[in-house]
């Protein structure tokens, strides 16, 4: 199975938030193949480096490529056109959820996420597969 993470998810792994046990779970589970879009991880190292620093920033990511997370850097045409649309498509869309989106649909993956609100429309219109750990 396939799952392209988005930036909450790993926020709420690494900060103990509500739902952070589930990815926990997610992290060990066989035969899973998890990565992240490099847009998400951009996030994650921001919030990170925001709130506690630089050095805590890239221990945090450190953690997640130890945990064999596959931060793909792809953005040809085709990911960041379909990230472009979508985000022109879905008002509340987050650009960096866009290309996640954009990624797991191109991997025909699961976009884990916490964003029902703003996933939500997108899960309706079966843009891909998704997977809401709150």
């Amino acid at each position: 199975m396939n799952y392209v993470l988005d930036a909450n998810s790993l926020i709420a792994y690494f900060d103990g938030e509500e739902g952070g046990i589930f990815i926990s779970d997610l992290l060990v589970t066989p035969r899973a193949s998890i990565s992240m879009h490099v847009v998400n991880s951009c996030e994650v190292y921001y919030h990170f480096e925001r709130k506690n620093g630089e050095s805590l920033a890239n221990q945090v990511l450190a953690d997640i490529l130890s945990y064999g997370i596959e931060i793909v850097e792809e953005a040809d045409p085709i990911i960041w056109k379909v990230a472009a649309h979508l985000k022109a498509n879905y008002k509340r869309l987050s650009l960096a959820d866009a290309f996640g989106v954009a990624y797991a649909k191109k991997i025909h993956g699961i976009f884990v996420a916490s964003d029902n609100r703003e996933l939500k429309p997108l899960e309706r219109d079966r843009v891909c597969n998704f997977l809401f750990f709150r």
